[in-house]
């Protein structure tokens, strides 16, 4: 039967149509208290007569919390209550089924064309939510909403005038057989108390009955469901008006918070000065929470509406259900309740390069990479379900609050609207404000402004085009030298600069501040953070000290160096941000990465051993016959390894013995035969699992090339640049890799590729 066949007449005599409807408006997994299941018992067991429903359902709601207490009079209260059910006649539950079944019948053909069309494919149909899509030409969403809204406005319309259509309603769903009367009964009372609970109680006795019932069972489902749903009540003036308050889950109020109160046609008069909203197929009002929290709406007139929480960043409902209710006019406390989430601040600002101003109006969107940190809400008109807002500057500056994970580091991307400059990516953290900056350019030029971070500018920075390599070669820990720098520029006393654009990272280094690259993108504001340092003592195997050593800061050949002292202890101030290494005795012990303005304090200790690695593949041997490789920590304090297998003077091996006790920690394997892999050195033995999947690179010109894994940092990339493998010219190279994304990189370590290597191996063309 289609929507525009339906008439009610034809249905009255279908009861299968009305016990699934049935089924769809009181199933509820959750489960009623005691007292509720007992007070929504009584009412389908003793029905009252008359229009005082609520106040004999308040009455027998306050009877059995006070025969709960006492439990022999609680039992003779229900014994009772149980005989009135046997002094009904069948006469009177079949009149009492058919008058249910015709209004259940009216209020259907009474709905509007578009909720009536998805409940008569869905429950006299009985069609899945997929195919009602299919046939009515919208999103299956949009049936499941309709089917939602379509039940809210039944459950109002059938509850006018105060008539108890719930009991007969259950019996007309129970006349065809249900897998569980039990599991029918408390799913039927959980709905009851969920749709009709606080009818009988008033705002100030529900809310002692929630937190009565918060401290001796704050898991309870009645608690999430009595939380969840709205509080039905008339206002006390009796005027036409809605309202209500929005909280925090402490209580507190919560300002400036936007309520929507909508319906298939605009409940409100033309007159109303609320401004308008629109929401799928439903049109309304907004409104605005005042600084105690509380809202009102007037002149909505008597019709069924549905009463939403707009979209703010900094909150969400407390429980799933609590994003919105239906109510009819007049009715006060309906009230929410919301809860706080992680957020960050994001700042930007756009300057024209060449002028230098400040541009007043630009558009600014920040979206969020899935799964790297960026909370993900439900939905919302600024597409939280992506991770996407947005916003146009006021007075020059964009602020926006963005949604993060706890704990995390999300990965956003800031763009502007009119392209007027790149996009940057930025990481997010909780509590943190983060200001960007774009810089137009102009042409092939781009400018920028080099500041500490207090945002004061710094003159006189070197800027160039590369990174750390640019300025210190192809070895590690190699001093910067400002000599090697070409085509640099110095920025002024505004800490302004300009280059000529040939390259995809500039770098910005001062000899009072820590050196840092970036993304060319991001060069329109450059923060240079502080020197560091680097303390620690030096200690043989037992914790003794060890006094008179010579410990050497990266060049064991420079004068960055300084004997311990009698408690071992040595320190290198003024130490710039990256990667370091520390010489013992002119060998090289450990290395350190410094985050710039860090303070290290670190234990150096001369432990006489050696570690063993033992090579596998799929966790079987290895044997190992020629090779050199490196071992490189991949923590912030690790060690740095060369390995080399000569089979004419060892033979064929699986193992490899050092005469060295590595730090404990993570470290990646390479080698100059093209095998890579990873290990977790915990003890004196550790096994480097090797790579299976074939990764090759082909080359029209001859090349050194080594990978590492995508995301390595530049120590990484540099060192293991030092151990390649050659690729003739229009020749390849072939490395046995794991699974994942790695990154190609030459000499100095600049990477020439990134690529996601499958299972099945993957072959890349350099060009």
């Amino acid at each position: 039967m289609t929507d525009a066949a339906f008439r009610p007449e034809e249905l009255a005599s279908h009861a299968e149509f009305v016990r699934r409807l049935a089924r769809s408006l009181l199933a509820d997994p959750n489960t009623a208290d005691d007292v509720a299941q007992d007070t929504v018992r009584a009412a389908l067991e003793a029905r009252p007569r008359g229009d005082a429903l609520r106040a004999w359902l308040a009455t027998v709601a306050r009877n059995f919390a006070r025969r709960a207490r006492r439990g022999e009079a609680r039992r003779r209260s229900r014994e009772e209550f149980v005989a009135r059910e046997e002094a009904h006649g069948a006469v009177d539950a079949a009149l009492e089924r058919e008058e249910t079944m015709r209004r259940v019948v009216a209020a259907v053909g009474s709905s509007p064309e578009h909720y009536r069309a998805v409940l008569i494919l869905r429950f006299y149909d009985d069609l899945p939510p997929r195919e009602i899509a299919r046939r009515l030409g919208v999103p299956v969403e949009t049936v499941r909403t309709r089917q939602r809204r379509a039940a809210d406005l039944l459950r109002v319309e059938l509850s006018r005038d105060g008539a108890d259509w719930r009991s007969a309603l259950f019996v007309c769903a129970s006349l065809a057989p249900a897998k569980s009367t039990l599991a029918w009964s408390v799913a039927f009372c959980g709905l009851v108390l969920v749709s009709v609970g606080v009818w009988f109680v008033r705002a100030d006795a529900s809310d002692r009955l929630v937190r009565a019932h918060a401290d001796s069972a704050p898991d309870s489902p009645l608690l999430a469901s009595m939380a969840a749903e709205q509080r039905f009540s008339a206002s006390a003036d009796g005027a036409d008006e809605l309202r209500g308050r929005v909280v925090d889950e402490a209580g507190s109020a919560v300002a400036n918070f936007p309520i929507h109160v909508l319906a298939s046609v605009d409940p409100f008069a033309e007159t109303n000065p609320a401004p308008k909203v629109a929401s799928e197929d439903l049109v309304g009002r907004a409104f605005t929470t005042g600084a105690d929290g509380s809202w009102s709406a007037e002149d909505c007139g008597t019709e069924p509406v549905l009463v939403r929480l707009g979209h703010v960043t900094e909150f969400e409902p407390a429980s799933p259900q609590g994003r919105e209710r239906s109510v009819i006019a007049p009715a006060a406390e309906v009230d929410f309740v919301v809860r706080r989430v992680p957020t960050a601040t994001v700042i930007v600002r756009v300057i024209d390069g060449r002028s230098r101003r400040a541009l007043e109006r630009f558009g600014v969107s920040v979206h969020g990479d899935r799964g790297a940190g960026c909370e993900h809400s439900a939905e919302g008109p600024n597409r939280y379900d992506l991770g996407f807002y947005s916003a146009r500057a006021e007075a020059g500056v964009v602020r926006l609050t963005v949604r993060v994970r706890p704990g995390e580091a999300g990965s956003f991307h800031v763009a502007l609207r009119d392209e007027l400059a790149p996009d940057q990516q930025i990481v997010l953290r909780v509590g943190e404000t983060t200001e960007v900056v774009f810089v137009r350019p102009d042409g092939e030029r781009v400018f920028g402004q080099v500041v500490d971070r207090d945002g004061n500018a710094i003159e006189d920075a070197l800027v160039f085009f590369g990174d750390r390599t640019t300025g210190r070669g192809d070895e590690a820990f190699r001093p910067f030298d400002a000599k090697r720098i070409v085509d640099g520029a110095r920025t002024a006393a505004d800490g302004w600069f300009e280059l000529e654009a040939r390259g995809p990272t500039i770098s910005a280094w001062h000899a009072a501040y820590s050196q840092t690259t970036v993304e060319r993108d991001a060069c329109g504001r450059i923060v240079l953070g502080p020197l560091g340092s680097i303390r620690g003592r030096l200690v043989d195997a037992s914790g003794a000290a060890q006094p008179g050593v010579s410990v050497n800061l990266d060049d064991v050949r420079g004068d960055v160096g300084a004997l311990t002292d009698e408690r071992g202890a040595f320190a290198f101030e003024g130490v710039d941000a990256g990667a370091h290494g520390l010489f013992v005795a002119r060998e090289l012990d450990t290395v350190v990465r410094l985050e710039a303005g860090e303070e290290l304090d670190i234990v150096l200790a001369r432990n006489p051993g050696t570690t063993t690695l033992a090579f596998a593949e799929h966790g079987e041997p290895r044997v190992v016959d020629e090779l050199e490789g490196l071992l490189i920590g991949w923590d912030r304090v690790s060690n740095l390894a060369e390995l080399k297998v000569d089979s004419r003077s060892a033979g064929a091996r699986s193992e490899l013995t050092l005469e060295k006790r590595l730090r404990f920690g993570r470290y990646i394997f390479v080698c100059d035969r093209g095998w890579t892999g990873s290990t977790e050195i915990s003890g004196e033995r550790a096994i480097v699992e090797l790579g299976s999947t074939a990764f090759t690179v082909r080359s029209e010109s001859p090349r050194r090339i080594q990978v590492v894994p995508a995301g390595s940092d530049e120590f990484v990339r540099l060192v293991a640049a030092r151990c390649p493998v050659r690729v003739g010219k229009r020749g390849s190279a072939s490395f046995l890799v794991r699974p994942g994304r790695w990154t190609v990189v030459e000499d100095r370590g600049r990477a020439l590729a990134e690529i996601a290597v499958p299972p099945q191996g993957v072959a890349l063309e350099l060009r």
